[in-house]
């Protein structure tokens, strides 16, 4: 997978060097191959790489250096992860927050693709926070959106969640 993200990258930015990602302009495309990196560091065990990348890249986004196109699913795909990764480091609070500022990107944009999965992540973060009710509510919200826009599989895993989260074995 990393060969081939690295050829994908390198086909449109010639120099790109995942250790300095602060340092070139970046098409919506270019921000999601470098989301799937980080999530390919994540997922092998290399949190805080992960961190760096999502976090950077959000830093990015947020100043504007990015070429002038909407980059809100993009955006709110990285909050996705971002958030990901930071329930995975036990930072729940960030996890929570991050979410939550994607929500916020979502609606304003009016692009509801990654709405279920930032609900998911603030879902989580409230159940590890202890605040198990708020939880729940979250993952009936995400249910409803995800049946709403014939998303059933995201539904059903939802609704296996909030299962696991009633029975405690979240």
């Amino acid at each position: 997978l990393v060969p081939l993200l690295n050829r994908a990258i390198h086909l449109t930015i010639e120099n790109f060097d995942i250790e300095h990602i602060d340092s070139d302009l970046y098409t919506v495309i270019e921000i999601d191959l470098i989301r799937m990196y980080g999530l390919w560091k994540l997922y092998t065990g290399k949190k805080e790489e992960a961190l760096r990348i999502f976090t950077q890249l959000d830093e990015i986004i947020q100043t504007g250096y990015i070429y002038a196109e909407d980059i809100s699913g993009a955006h709110s795909a990285l909050l996705v992860s971002l958030a990901k990764c930071y329930r995975w480091l036990q930072d729940n609070e960030a996890a929570l927050s991050t979410s939550e500022r994607g929500l916020a990107i979502c609606v304003e944009a009016q692009n509801y693709r990654t709405i279920p999965w930032l609900l998911y992540q603030k879902a989580s973060a409230l159940y590890w926070l202890g605040r198990k009710d708020e939880a729940l509510g979250v993952f009936d919200e995400g249910i409803i959106v995800a049946k709403n826009y014939k998303e059933y599989e995201m539904m059903e895993f939802l609704q296996q969640r909030k299962s696991d989260a009633l029975s405690g074995n979240f």
